[in-house]
């Protein structure tokens, strides 16, 4: 499977070019971690089966701003390009440089995390760090139609092509408890799950693709930025480490460098100026 910045996508059927997606009115949200302006993104959470799809998403790319750093955030998304190309993300372990190649309308759905493996039918482990066209997980048929669906907001056609998967509902508390929890030892909430440690590790990979204490870090350092964006005051990087869990200033600046690309001041004056 190709990388996200590879270009690999084979074109699909093309699709009308009709916006039918139905969403709140414009205003500023993250999609992917990376914040977007109102008119270039909009969302809405999934009508039908929200154990399966998060979200319907659009997005505008600008000629003008080629480039955007796209933060990891435990999600898959399917993506529909208005040229008819059509790719699935999956789970990101790091930031992924994302250029835009010109001003273009993309429109996807979010995978709820822990109902990727159902979604995708093979082992989500495969997809994390990847980009795969939808005929290289699917049959061209159901690749031409998911590809149409998602472009026409087409709810319960995408559902109906969806039908025979059936996500894990344990799996899914477990990936909520490993999100809701990133301080909390693994052991301890696969034991209230009922599953021992090393069985825990093996069905979330193999439902969400990530390791536990991968979601976790990718949790904890979601809720960091969070809490500098908001910040009313002049942040202050070690008083926020320690409220989010980390070691120290130090290890925040690792993890920083190691998810986000960038440390963590950079990162985050990198995303005002966005």
């Amino acid at each position: 499977m190709a990388r996200w910045t590879c270009e690999t996508h084979v074109v699909l059927e093309k699709v009308t070019l009709t916006d039918n997606i139905k969403s709140q009115p414009p205003h500023s949200i993250e999609q992917n971690g990376q914040q977007q302006p109102g008119p270039a993104y909009r969302e809405r959470a999934a009508r039908l089966r929200p154990e399966l799809i998060r979200c319907w998403w659009v997005h505008h790319s600008s000629a003008s701003v080629p480039i955007a750093r796209v933060l990891p955030d435990n999600c898959a998304d399917f993506i529909v390009r208005n040229d008819g190309k059509a790719w699935l993300v999956g789970p990101a372990t790091g930031a992924d440089i994302f250029h835009t190649e010109g001003a273009n309308k993309l429109r996807a759905i979010r995978i709820n995390p822990a109902a990727l493996g159902a979604v995708s039918g093979i082992d989500a482990a495969e997809l994390v760090d990847q980009r795969a066209d939808f005929d290289q997980i699917f049959p061209l048929h159901v690749a031409q139609r998911l590809a149409t669906a998602i472009w026409s907001g087409d709810e319960p056609l995408v559902l109906q092509i969806f039908s025979d998967a059936q996500p894990t509902a344990r799996i899914g508390e477990g990936f909520r408890l490993l999100e809701k929890y990133p301080h909390l030892d693994v052991e301890a909430i696969a034991d209230r799950l009922g599953h021992s440690p090393r069985n825990f590790r093996r069905m979330i990979k193999l439902h969400a693709g990530l390791a536990p204490k991968v979601i976790q870090r990718v949790s904890r350092f979601r809720s960091f930025i969070a809490a500098a964006e908001s910040a009313n005051e002049a942040i202050n990087l070690a008083a926020l480490a320690q409220a989010h869990g980390y070691a120290d200033q130090a290890h925040l600046s690792r993890e920083s460098l190691a998810l986000g690309g960038l440390p963590p001041r950079a990162l985050l004056a990198e995303r005002e100026s966005a």
